[in-house]
């Protein structure tokens, strides 16, 4: 039996306001559970590690971080095959 790894796809969708809310597209082809993993680094020495589906930035933590802000996204299935996405999020000043 094949064990494919865990497709990710995570696009970003800004909301009106500051909080920033990162969505998981990810999918295992076999129908695998899989476990997800946000890095997320910004301006000012911004970090944040999240491990629920989905992420957010709040916008307490991005009223004064204005800038680019580096997105990692891992994703992991029971079998312990993984692939990440990273992506770049620019907040205008």
């Amino acid at each position: 039996m094949d064990d494919y790894q865990p497709g990710t796809d995570c696009p970003l969708y800004v909301e009106l306001g500051d909080t920033i809310n990162l969505v998981n597209l990810s999918y295992d082809p076999d129908g695998d559970s899989f476990t997800s993993l946000w890095e997320i680094t910004g301006p000012n020495g911004y970090f944040s590690t999240q491990t629920t589906h989905n992420a957010t930035i709040l916008g307490a933590d991005t009223a004064y971080n204005w800038g680019d802000y580096q997105v990692r996204l891992t994703v992991t299935d029971i079998h312990n095959a993984s692939e990440s996405k990273e992506s770049q999020l620019s907040r205008p000043k």
